[in-house]
């Protein structure tokens, strides 16, 4: 067996992969050992995964949604309390929201604040994804680690992937970058909002994630992924997109997700 990524032979490897990081909510979408090797998991953990889910936005998702870390808590988020200008922290308890100063040597001012007001304001700054650079490269190695998972079953399904030299380029900017740093090109677009009811077989849920890939006329091969609503979309072929709002344009935007 070889890495999907670095081509190296992983047969000693140990670790599954998640296809979308466990810390935001993904218990399902795995890749058995080998197919993404010990050292590209280990690197993609520490030097994508790690950097995004700590930026405002996904933390910020992840406190609303109650998703676990791996230590098994709810990640906190910062704010301000706006009487007295401080920074704060809230947290999620057993007993509900626990709300401390960001600093230690605040701590005595907030109380005093709090004791002589009998209201106030929290404010917690809507954080945006940013990061565009790094969020390219996170959906590149989901896009061919979904390639991965469906092709788990095909006969000599593997070997194609990684002797696919027209996946070269996205492998090795997911696993290297570049040296200027510009991202792949990707589309972003809401599709629904983010606390939508889902209904299938009179039961109602809400959706998390949920990834397809679309292959167009023009022999184009497209992650399609959303994650707490927004979609995303990111060509495996090359560092183009025009591909994909074309069709969206011939579809009348409905998103292949739903199409």
């Amino acid at each position: 067996m070889r890495c999907i990524f670095c081509k190296r032979v992983s047969d000693n490897s140990r670790s599954y992969e998640h296809i979308i990081p466990e810390s935001l909510g993904n218990k399902e979408h795995m890749l058995p050992p080998g197919v993404v090797c010990d050292n590209c998991n280990n690197y993609f953990s520490r030097e994508l995964e790690k950097p995004l889910l700590e930026a405002d936005y996904f933390n910020q998702a992840r406190f609303r949604w109650d998703i676990l870390n791996k230590k098994g808590t709810v990640p906190r988020v910062r704010g301000i309390h706006f009487d007295s200008g401080m920074e704060i922290e809230i947290s999620k308890t057993s007993n509900g929201l626990s709300v401390n100063t960001y600093r230690e040597s605040d701590e005595k001012k907030f109380i005093d604040t709090l004791l002589h007001k009998e209201q106030g304001k929290l404010i917690i700054p809507i954080g945006r994804n940013s990061n565009k650079y790094l969020f390219s490269r996170f959906l590149g190695k989901v896009a061919l680690e979904a390639l991965a998972l469906r092709v788990l079953d095909v006969p000599n399904g593997l070997d194609d992937v990684v002797n696919k030299i027209e996946l070269d380029e996205i492998r090795n900017f997911v696993r290297q970058g570049n040296i200027q740093k510009s991202s792949w090109p990707f589309s972003e677009r809401i599709i629904y909002p983010e606390n939508a009811i889902f209904e299938e077989n009179q039961t109602e849920f809400y959706v998390l994630h949920e990834f397809t890939f679309l292959y167009t006329e023009k022999n184009e091969l497209y992650l399609i992924l959303a994650i707490f609503g927004i979609e995303y979309a990111i060509n495996l072929g090359g560092p183009v997109i025009e591909g994909y709002s074309q069709w969206l344009d011939q579809q009348k935007g409905r998103s292949p997700l739903y199409s």
